[in-house]
């Protein structure tokens, strides 16, 4: 899983460099464009869906399970990106050139805070860190999910599907104007759901051969070069390749503790800092090379992978990993009241 997590934040980390590139230097976007960089995204809507359901299974209709549930992912989410929302806020201040569409009013500060979708002076619906449209939705999708906790285990994930399958039906018939609805409406919630029923499957014992899951991830990489140009839904150009990527990898038999799987796993620990620190982390290398007049676009490629991959793992060693630990010894401190429940994966 932690491997999957890894893959998933290289590929953004990889698709918004080539990005930066291009922008800075003028190289083609050739590089940028031959392929759905962005399905790592998708990959961690997966993902998540997946861990959800296996670290909750267990407790679906216990009494105050959902609560405990919310509590946990807000303590593992909303810290760290509250920290670098500040940090994007400071920079449009101090650093004004370095930052885009840093235009800011309150109504876009406060929704960025809330996780609610809102329009920035381009009109995109982006909060103040603007790859925080993503943990827009992984609040929706915790906030659902735990709703759905408190009916019966016969038909929780049946309820879950209709209604992200009815919210998606419904997302053509949104107006833009209420872009709240439409941002909640948009398919691309399917992906989530994707992933809660990979977990059921998980956890029933269902795995496929080696050569199986081959076939599907290759399939799914296949998928990304193919339709990255099509005009079709997301969730179906970069959702469905996921999908098949996430699964053929989980589900294949276990490949071992090999020295690359050791240092993925490493990786996926730190992802989500990776994946909140890069935009700062480019931005810098980009600052530096123009000051230093370097004109090189693949050193300031390779260079900045290196430097984001860097800068995330100071920030999870420093304060992720510190933040983790503080909310796990404040639990054991409160409990016996969540003494029943188990950790959850983080």
């Amino acid at each position: 899983m932690q491997q999957m997590r890894f893959l998933a934040a290289a590929l953004v980390l990889i698709g918004h460099t080539l990005h930066e590139v291009y922008d800075q230097f003028g190289m083609s976007q050739n590089y940028e464009k031959m392929f759905e960089w962005g399905v790592g995204v998708d990959i961690f809507f997966v993902i998540s869906g997946f861990i959800m359901y296996l670290t909750s299974a267990s407790f679906v209709g216990v009494r105050g399970y959902p609560v405990e549930f919310l509590k946990r992912r807000f303590e593992r989410i909303v810290p760290l990106y509250w920290l670098f929302t500040s940090l994007m806020i400071i920079s449009s201040f101090a650093v004004p050139s370095a930052v885009t569409h840093g235009n800011l009013s309150i109504f876009h500060v406060i929704s960025s805070y809330s996780f609610v979708p809102w329009p920035r002076a381009d009109g995109a619906i982006r909060p103040v860190l603007a790859l925080g449209w993503t943990l827009n939705y992984e609040m929706f999708f915790y906030i659902m999910f735990a709703a759905m906790l408190t009916f019966k285990r016969s038909v929780f994930l049946y309820v879950l599907s209709l209604i992200f399958v009815v919210l998606s039906v419904c997302h053509n018939f949104v107006p833009e104007q209420l872009w709240i609805i439409d941002f909640w409406t948009n398919p691309i919630v399917l992906e989530f759901l994707a992933g809660v029923w990979l977990g059921w499957a998980f956890k029933r014992g269902l795995r496929i051969p080696g050569i199986a899951g081959l076939a599907l991830m290759l399939l799914g990489i296949l998928g990304l070069v193919v339709a990255h140009s099509w005009p079709i839904e997301r969730v179906l150009k970069a959702g469905l390749p996921a999908v098949l990527i996430f699964a053929g990898w989980t589900f294949r038999p276990n490949s071992g503790n090999s020295i690359v799987g050791r240092f993925a796993a490493y990786g996926g620990d730190l992802s989500y800092a990776i994946y909140l620190s890069h935009p700062f982390s480019l931005n810098v290398a980009a600052l530096i090379f123009h000051r230093l007049d370097m004109n090189s676009p693949w050193l300031f490629f390779f260079s900045s992978i290196a430097a984001a991959v860097c800068a995330g793992a100071l920030v999870h060693h420093t304060i992720e990993h510190p933040l983790i630990n503080f909310f796990r010894l404040r639990r054991q401190r409160d409990r016996p009241s969540g003494a029943r429940l188990e950790e959850m994966g983080r």
